[in-house]
């Protein structure tokens, strides 16, 4: 009872996204199912990234650069402001405007935003490094990057360079994707993001 959702015949599943086959959203499925069950060390390595970015994140005054983004994130209904930067740039301060908009504009909620992008990053990494080589490798790979002195500082500023290696890892992982399985739609969305 527990699998009945990953014993539905591929043709009989109806997708959720709009022009996607069933094959298509399938092996996602699936692959978010060997995620939970199956990568217990992996849930180590992204606890252990989340508690060493979260750790006095609070605490840390407003550096000159991080205040420059906030004004540009505030600044969003001016579109001579919003349109100077790159989509990613863009995107990253949407993102925040949003996310201040549900959860409220403080420097502790910002800075858990690029928290929340840094794990989605590592996650991604773990799943096309194990494409790519093994998964022994892939938790390897996960937690040297985890525990990078780099990607740390990056994911506990309010900053949109965050945002760049969670694109590129992605539409890396979807270029794979699309040529393992031979489905357009992951030639698609790897396309859009780069």
């Amino acid at each position: 009872m527990k699998n009945l959702l990953f014993k539905i015949n591929p043709k009989d599943w109806i997708p959720a996204f709009a022009g996607m086959t069933g094959r298509s959203v399938l092996p996602f499925l699936i692959s978010i199912k060997d995620a939970l069950l199956k990568r217990s060390y992996l849930w180590v390595i992204l606890i252990f990234a989340f508690l060493t970015r979260m750790y006095g994140i609070g605490s840390v005054g407003v550096n000159e650069q991080e205040l420059k983004n906030i004004e540009r994130i505030f600044s969003l209904n001016n579109p001579a402001n919003f349109l100077n930067s790159d989509a990613c740039t863009n995107l990253y301060y949407l993102l925040q405007n949003l996310w201040g908009k549900i959860f409220g504009y403080s420097v502790f909620n910002m800075r858990f935003l690029s928290v929340v992008l840094s794990l989605l990053g590592l996650f991604i990494f773990f799943k096309f490094t194990e494409e790519w080589f093994n998964r022994k490798l892939a938790y390897i790979g996960t937690f040297l990057l985890s525990i990078s002195s780099f990607h740390i500082l990056v994911s506990r500023n309010i900053s949109h360079e965050i945002l760049y290696p969670v694109i590129i890892i992605t539409a890396l992982h979807l270029l794979t994707l699309a040529y393992r399985y031979k489905m357009w739609q992951y030639f698609f969305l790897s396309g859009v993001l780069l």
